[in-house]
């Protein structure tokens, strides 16, 4: 699945959840998805809670975080800088690889 795809199961719209980005076609908020992650949820963890939930919404809801993240109140020197780097760790990293090793896939 592409970056685009993931990114589209990502919506945000001022009448769910007061505009906060959710999975579509629910009301789980994005930051739900993220910090139960952080916490050590694993993909079966989040499926037992919220049964509506795919495995692509993890990996979109973890897109859209890093992707919301990405460059945020960095010096303009820096973040061209930051850019030139990123992608040269994007040629190097095969993401549909990486994604399946986290979620063993």
């Amino acid at each position: 699945m592409t970056e685009r795809t993931l990114l589209e199961r990502i919506v945000v719209d001022p009448k769910i959840m007061l505009g906060k980005p959710v999975i579509k076609g629910t009301r789980l908020p994005v930051e739900i998805v993220v910090e139960k992650v952080a916490y050590g949820a694993t993909p079966d963890d989040l499926r037992k809670d919220y049964p509506f939930l795919k495995e692509d919404d993890i990996r979109a809801a973890l897109l859209y975080a890093v992707e919301s993240i990405r460059f945020t109140n960095i010096p303009k020197k820096k973040r061209v800088e930051s850019v030139r780097r990123h992608r040269e760790w994007q040629k190097l990293l095969d993401k549909d690889r990486f994604i399946k090793e986290i979620f063993g896939g």
